[in-house]
């Protein structure tokens, strides 16, 4: 689908509209999957925990994607939870004593 317009204004452009249609697939609607939360995180020996602020919707809606900055493979070893203590989520890591993991917390699409 192409637009319709040089300016990308107007019906049929990127504005997110069809012409003569009354659904809208703005980009937002097009791209499924989401990173809200990601970072680095240095283990404290073999675990480290990563806390967030509480996302939208469940906690089941969401995937945590790793790598490490070693050989030895890291893993998530506590999945996704409230935080007791306050209003936050967590969770823990497992890998290689003091190595760099980088994580993403992704809401799936549907």
């Amino acid at each position: 689908m192409g637009a319709s317009s040089v300016t990308g204004t107007g019906p049929g452009s990127v504005d997110g509209k069809i012409k003569n249609s009354d659904i809208s697939l703005g980009i937002g609607k097009l791209i499924g999957p989401k990173v809200f939360a990601a970072g680095k995180s240095c283990l404290s020996g073999s675990n480290g925990i990563v806390e967030i602020p509480a996302l939208l919707g469940n906690i089941f809606d969401y995937i945590i994607i790793l790598t490490a900055t070693t050989n030895t493979p890291c893993y998530v070893s506590s999945s996704l939870e409230s935080s007791q203590e306050n209003k936050n989520w967590k969770f823990t890591i497992t890998g290689d004593s003091g190595s760099y993991v980088y994580w993403a917390v992704i809401k799936i699409g549907f």
